[in-house]
């Protein structure tokens, strides 16, 4: 019984610090939640063995393919994010 108690006790110590270290910490800043996603327009290919997706580095975007079968991944630059297809 004695052991018991023990591990309630630290079970909510350690429920009372976290709670307090959450408390402290600093709200999401809005640019966070109106910025791009790094990550995009993720597909899968009609047989199911590739997978595409476009990845933004800065003002750049690039086209990455992996083939599901062998691990391969190819990356296409597709150039800036300005510009419009389509």
């Amino acid at each position: 019984m004695q052991l018991f108690r023990m591990v309630a006790v630290a079970c909510l110590a350690s429920v009372v610090v976290a709670w307090g270290y959450a408390a402290r910490a600093d709200p999401p800043a809005i640019a966070d939640f109106v910025q791009a996603p790094a990550l995009s327009n993720a597909s899968l290919s009609p047989s199911g063995r590739y997978l595409v997706w476009v990845v933004r580095t800065g003002d750049d975007n690039a086209v990455h393919i992996r083939d599901l079968e062998t691990g391969h991944l190819s990356i296409m630059g597709a150039g800036s994010s300005r510009e419009h297809f389509g």
